[in-house]
């Protein structure tokens, strides 16, 4: 009845786990070095991932087959499949270089990776928690209110970006890691919800690891390319200069489309 609020739901730990283990991994690798710290995630990553596997048995209920004209690699003929990927990419793209090189940024500020480590963290809280609200306006309001509300949010948090490492102001940068918290579970939580609605529950595991490889091109188009972007200006402040072309291109082609959702819905 609630499928937006159950997928944020659920989707909660992977927004908290950046608040649960961000400023212990910075602490032990001021003590052990990067490469046993990484060993000791992987570790635990296993042993909790194989305790999962072997004691939780899902419990699904068979889905009636009808004559659903979306079937697996179809969709990507659809156009509702392109009005809402290259958005889903560009979103989590710029998320992704901002949270995952949240502490390397923070510690131009403060000059203390786990004091840096903990600004992160409020990332992390506002990600999982707007996974649940996302979900529930998805659910009451639709796609259109979700979608657009994330984009303002995201908005104002790239503009608080560029003043925060431009003034600089650890205010700033706080109050733009909180929104861009926001926006990062806005966007992974709906992109399942809207997978449903658009192309149906008959193939949805097959259609949602269809669209799911939109985190795969995010990463290329977010974290990798800051760290080729870093490389070359040795600069955060000058590489994370393509978020906010990106944030230019997400408006104009959220103006653009959003008349087109409404020719084909």
């Amino acid at each position: 009845d609630k499928p937006g609020f159950a997928s944020g739901a659920v989707l909660t730990g992977i927004g908290l786990s950046a608040f649960v283990f961000n400023v212990p991994t910075a602490m032990m690798i001021n003590t052990y070095g990067w490469r046993t710290t990484m060993q000791i995630l992987s570790l635990i990553a296993f042993m909790v991932t194989f305790v999962t596997v072997i004691t939780v048995v899902p419990k699904t209920k068979p889905v009636h087959k009808t004559s659903s004209p979306y079937k697996p690699m179809s969709i990507i003929k659809n156009p509702k499949f392109y009005l809402y990927y290259p958005i889903a990419v560009l979103t989590l793209a710029c998320c992704l270089t901002i949270s995952g090189n949240g502490t390397l940024i923070a510690n131009s500020f403060v000059n203390d990776n786990v004091l840096a480590a903990r600004a992160t963290m409020l990332l992390s809280i506002f990600n999982a928690s707007s996974r649940i609200l996302f979900g529930y306006i998805f659910d009451k309001k639709g796609r259109k209110t979700a979608q657009l509300l994330s984009l303002g949010i995201f908005t104002m948090a790239i503009i608080l970006l560029y003043f925060a490492l431009n003034s600089p102001s650890y205010i700033l940068l706080l109050l733009s890691y909180s929104l861009i918290g926001v926006s990062f579970g806005a966007i992974t939580s709906t992109v399942s919800v809207y997978t449903m609605f658009a192309f149906g529950k008959e193939h949805y595991s097959e259609n949602y690891s269809i669209v799911g490889t939109f985190v795969m091109l995010a990463s290329l188009f977010g974290s990798f390319m800051f760290s080729t972007l870093l490389s070359i200006f040795s600069d955060a402040t000058k590489a994370i200069g393509f978020v906010y072309i990106y944030l230019l291109i997400i408006i104009i082609i959220q103006i653009l489309l959003e008349q087109k959702f409404k020719e084909i819905n």
